[in-house]
């Protein structure tokens, strides 16, 4: 029967056994908490209250101890305690973090996150395949959905949850482009295969194309190779600053090719890529060079955000799509900075330290006009269309901008989250590690390994050394003021 606290009772839950489920811990950074599950490969930021009922449970407190602990520490009344703790409790057991006691939670959840919660959680599906009745009133479904959640198939949900647990797998691991042999077989409709095109496209050329250019980007080393000069020129334009001498095999060769429908681009004799128009390859090469040089590289952790130095220590921008990060990181290398790259972040594994990744910068539409103080010439640079169907703007990092070193990597010292708001004043103010690590996991984009205890442990160290700010840009020059003191502290 429901108690005071909300919580509805089939048995008293005070007294309940309660152990962490195997391959799950809890990083302490500052007053909050970094939860990992390794079985789950999830990672996610515990707020204060959540905490400080993992730590309890960590202590082998009762979940009544944890209550009267909780109302204490936090000054709240039992009934909010017991509220608070039950319904954390609660939630880690149907997710698979805890094992143990009797739980049922006073809000009713709907169909979607009923079924979520089946789809992350072994146990409770086997739990439903044996009752799932059972497990229904455990959830508190809504009694608008119990009839169509419990005629679930348990064969269904558990053929789901696999297909979920491949697709995490393969993001993992990364991905090639999307839908390749699709957008050959709808441009190419006329052809009986894929395989015919590319072998048309490849022999009505000489075997040895007579253009050809050597660039090296990461750990990877790039020969391209075009079919006349005018496709080298434009794409060259892009990677001029990447440029090697052409010593001993490479270790990627892209070919690019004019045809009569368009452009063909092989990887090693194999058609990876097509574009109709000829203001679209460059871009496509651009982005073929970043996803296939990450590919190859050894990191821990990708971060959606740009980087620049100061010749000895790293600054990341973190930061959405649109936010203006590279227009400010534009400016920041045309005042002094050094150039690392616009939107990726690689940070190595054990060292957490970033590499340079300096492709050219992507300006956008509308950038010319905040930059133009920085960069005058910048709104004549040639214009580019690319396969989201944007019109950018490719800009070469200044002479002297890039480190001497491009192989390598320097610790990362500040993270600034940066914020356009045009409306404001520029401004820069701390940030709690906790707030930040939130924030960083949102631009967190890529795992190419399944993380380890030891990995989450090394985030967690390294997140507890840096310093943490946010920034506010309304103005670009104000803005290269606040960080330039910022570093030079």
């Amino acid at each position: 029967m429901p108690g005071e606290h909300g919580i509805v009772m089939d048995h008293d839950p005070s007294n309940a056994t309660l152990s962490p489920a195997s391959g799950v811990s809890l990083y302490i950074l500052e007053d909050e908490g970094v939860f990992f599950s390794e079985p789950k490969q999830e990672i996610q930021a515990f707020n204060a209250p959540s905490t400080f009922i993992w730590c309890c449970l960590m202590e082998g407190l009762e979940p009544g101890r944890i209550v009267v602990a909780f109302a204490e520490a936090f000054a709240v009344e039992r009934a909010e305690a017991e509220r608070a703790v039950f319904a954390a409790l609660h939630q880690w057991r149907m997710l698979g973090y805890i094992n143990g006691g009797e739980f049922t939670a006073g809000t009713e959840v709907d169909f979607e996150t009923a079924v979520g919660r089946l789809l992350c959680n072994p146990e409770l599906r086997r739990r439903f395949a044996l009752s799932p009745e059972e497990v229904c009133r455990d959830l508190r479904v809504e009694d608008s959905d119990v009839e169509s959640f419990t005629s679930l198939s348990s064969q269904a949900l558990e053929a789901q949850a696999a297909m979920l647990k491949a697709r995490q797998e393969n993001l993992r691991q990364g991905s090639s482009i999307d839908g390749q042999e699709n957008i050959f077989r709808s441009v190419f409709d006329d052809y009986e295969s894929l395989l015919e095109v590319a072998v048309e496209a490849r022999l009505s050329k000489t075997p040895a194309l007579p253009y050809n250019r050597r660039y090296r980007l990461l750990t990877s080393n790039f020969s391209l190779r075009f079919s006349d000069s005018k496709l080298e020129a434009q794409i060259h334009s892009l990677l001029s600053h990447l440029e090697v001498k052409a010593e001993g095999l490479a270790d990627v060769q892209l070919e690019v090719l004019e045809m009569e429908k368009g452009f063909l681009v092989f990887q090693d004799m194999v058609p990876i890529a097509h574009s109709r128009r000829f203001d679209q390859v460059a871009a496509l090469i651009h982005s073929l060079l970043k996803e296939i040089a990450i590919e190859r590289h050894a990191f821990l952790l990708e971060i959606h955000g740009a980087v620049v130095s100061d010749g000895q220590n790293c600054l990341i921008l973190p930061a959405a799509m649109r936010s203006g990060k590279t227009t400010l990181t534009a400016a920041l290398i045309r005042s002094g900075f050094q150039y690392f790259s616009d939107d990726v972040a690689l940070l190595e594994k054990q060292t957490l330290r970033v590499r340079p990744f300096p492709l050219s910068l992507i300006i956008k539409e509308g950038a010319e006009t905040a930059l133009s103080s920085f960069y005058p010439d910048l709104a004549s640079f040639p214009a580019h269309l690319r396969k989201d169907a944007l019109t950018v703007r490719y800009l070469i990092p200044p002479e002297g901008s890039l480190p001497d070193d491009l192989g390598k990597g320097l610790p990362i010292r500040w993270i600034v989250f940066p914020e356009y708001t045009p409306a404001g004043q520029s401004s820069l103010k701390p940030l709690k590690r906790s707030d930040a690590f939130r924030r960083l996991l949102a631009e967190a984009i890529f795992i190419p390994h399944r993380l380890r205890q030891a990995d989450v442990c090394e985030i967690v160290q390294w997140m507890r050394r840096v310093e943490c700010h946010e920034l506010k840009v309304s103005s670009l020059p104000e803005a290269v003021r606040l960080l330039s003191s910022l570093c030079s502290r």
